[in-house]
């Protein structure tokens, strides 16, 4: 019995033994894993603007686990980024890589960015036009300008917005670079107003005239997005409207004009047309988009007492709603006093008038049986 019962026990020591064999051999290769893999890098010890040069402040020495990049390797020595100038804005934390740092010798600031073949063009922006303030030196932005341009065969100008260069490094935002401003708002809580774009040299006539002809946009690119399309993007004012139009026909086979906003797209459409077509043709759609206007109103004169020249009599001018109404708008009483005036409404107080002979009333008769109701031109 007491043997029977000493197995169980030295079963469950057994185990447990193996158990803690494994778990410290796991963690003595994980040590020897991360030993073996762990190396320094120089990260940026805070935000580093494009074209400044790198002080010794502005780096730190940290170890990683990462693998360096092959095609873009690290720095394992602060020593060799030390003096060097900035490409591109480095983020705090970023470790220093060999594609953020300009050629060994090139001077800080913005010549030192300009490659050969290359000039710096300044372009005003706001809030829309440079991509809400987000725009900092080393970004990537396609340039985009929107004029008017006349027509031949017409008097209207036509809008149009057009890509005209791609794949454009910004230089320096606002006032300069060099730590001066950091994006599109200064250090100082100054808003910039212009950005410095590096342009190869046959297009910077380009984008002059763009600048003074029409309003120029910035549209920002990702840094890895190195394509450049050879098809022309251009989008003109006529053919949105007219792209509008259709989709307003589209709508009307679903809805009812007055919900759909047809007669809204017709009336474009009449725009569209006015240097091919005729203006009563335009005139015509118009008209046609228009609701009927309401039946106008009808009114009409009684009158009591005598038609002797010279006298006045008590009258009553009611009005309609319409001639085909019963609906009576209004009862207003005056005084017939002649056919230049037929009626004249009620006088205040003594109000003494020449008295002229009364033409066109109806008789005590009519209104006694409701027949007969002459009405009163006004």
């Amino acid at each position: 019995m007491k043997g029977k019962a000493i197995i169980p026990l030295v079963l469950g020591l057994g185990m447990g033994l193996l158990a803690i064999k494994f778990g410290m051999d796991t963690v003595r290769k994980a040590k020897g894993a991360s030993t073996e893999t762990a190396r320094q890098v120089v990260r940026a010890k805070q935000d580093i603007d494009a074209t400044v040069e790198i002080t010794k402040e502005m780096l730190e020495a940290a170890s990683t686990l990462d693998k360096p990049m092959a095609t873009d390797p690290d720095f394992v020595k602060l020593e060799d980024v030390i003096g060097r100038v900035s490409a591109k804005s480095i983020p705090k934390g970023a470790s220093i890589l060999k594609s953020m740092l300009a050629e060994p010798g090139t001077p800080q600031g913005v010549p030192g960015r300009i490659a050969p073949g290359y000039r710096a063009v300044g372009v005003e922006i706001d809030e829309v036009t440079g991509v809400a303030f987000n725009v900092r030196p080393g970004d990537w932005v396609d340039v985009i300008v929107v004029m008017d341009i006349e027509q031949s065969n017409s008097k209207h100008k036509e809008t149009i917005a057009e890509v005209v260069l791609q794949r454009v490094e910004v230089a320096a935002i606002g006032l300069g670079a060099g730590g001066t401003n950091k994006g599109a708002a200064s250090s100082k809580g100054k808003v910039a107003r212009s950005a410095t774009l590096l342009v190869p040299e046959a297009d910077v006539p380009k984008l002059h005239l763009a600048a003074t002809r029409g309003k120029v946009t910035l549209a920002m690119r990702g840094d890895e997005d190195e394509t450049i399309s050879d098809e022309k993007y251009t989008a003109k004012s006529k053919e949105l409207l007219a792209s509008m139009m259709k989709t307003g026909e589209a709508t009307t086979e679903t809805a009812a004009p007055a919900e759909s906003g047809a007669g809204m797209f017709n009336l474009l459409g009449s725009m569209l047309k006015g240097g091919e077509g005729s203006s009563e043709t335009s005139a015509t759609t118009v008209a046609e988009t228009l609701p009927p206007p309401p039946p106008p109103e009808f009114s009409m004169i009684l009158s009591y007492g005598s038609t002797a020249p010279g006298t006045r009599s008590q009258a009553f001018r009611i009005t309609y709603e319409n001639a085909n109404s019963n609906n009576v708008v209004s009862i207003q009483p005056g005084l017939a006093t002649g056919q230049n005036s037929p009626f004249r409404p009620q006088p205040q107080g003594d109000a003494a008038r020449r008295p002229a002979p009364v033409e066109n009333r109806v008789d005590d008769e009519d209104v006694e049986t409701g027949e007969d109701r002459d009405p009163v031109g006004e």
